[in-house]
């Protein structure tokens, strides 16, 4: 009798040392789960920020910034392009090379075969007569991938053509048949204005005599 009391107290014993351990196991657990979480927690931002500016040194390197560029042009239709830089942006520049050609096409007295090209120890010059066009640069020729003073002839083809064809379309003769073409499709208008009128009060008018003679009816 007194050996299974024993035996039954140590059963009880051991119940409540493993119910103590298990009680303590859990915390336990739950804590190294934390402490992992939190340990973890500030290498993944900084693995994604190194991850992030490597990436955009990369970006940098692999995508070199260009100079702006901008296009001259004359009457909407564009010439060429060229570039600029802080001090003359390219915008600017286009824009002067532009006026500079439309002021020398509006002027019939200069001949476009006075325009040429005198090349400079750093750039290309293209004038009309003695009247500077443009100045054509190196960094403008990297644009066509060629060399500067082969740019700065076909520049000056361009700007050639572009007076000749500005000149054409203001001439006497080709403003008068343009003149000619809009009174024509105004008079075309006209009529078929006024052949729809008519039709319309056609219609009208027999729409109202069938009705008339149904009510009539």
């Amino acid at each position: 009798m007194e050996k299974q009391r024993n035996r039954t107290s140590w059963i009880f014993q051991s119940s409540a040392r493993r119910g103590r351990y298990r009680g303590m196991g859990r915390p336990l657990f739950i804590g190294l789960l934390l402490f992992i979480w939190l340990a973890a927690m500030p290498v993944a931002p900084a693995i994604a920020a190194a991850g992030g500016n490597a990436s955009a040194t990369a970006a940098a390197v692999d995508t070199p910034t260009e100079p702006p560029r901008a296009a001259v042009t004359l009457d909407g239709k564009v010439l060429f392009y060229v570039r600029g830089g802080s001090a003359h942006p390219a915008e600017r520049r286009a824009r002067a090379i532009g006026e500079r050609i439309r002021a020398i096409a509006a002027n019939p007295s200069v001949s476009t075969d006075s325009l040429r090209v005198v090349e400079v120890e750093e750039r290309s010059d293209i004038l009309a007569g003695d009247t500077l066009v443009m100045s054509l640069l190196d960094i403008d020729a990297e644009l066509e991938d060629a060399p500067r003073k082969v740019v700065a002839e076909a520049s000056r083809r361009r700007i050639v053509e572009a007076i000749t064809a500005y000149r054409h379309d203001r001439s006497p003769r080709v403003l008068l048949v343009n003149t000619g073409y809009a009174l024509g499709m105004t008079l075309v208008a006209l009529l078929l204005l006024f052949g729809a009128g008519r039709v319309f009060r056609w219609l009208e008018a027999a729409i109202e005599r069938r009705f008339k003679s149904r009510i009539e009816g």
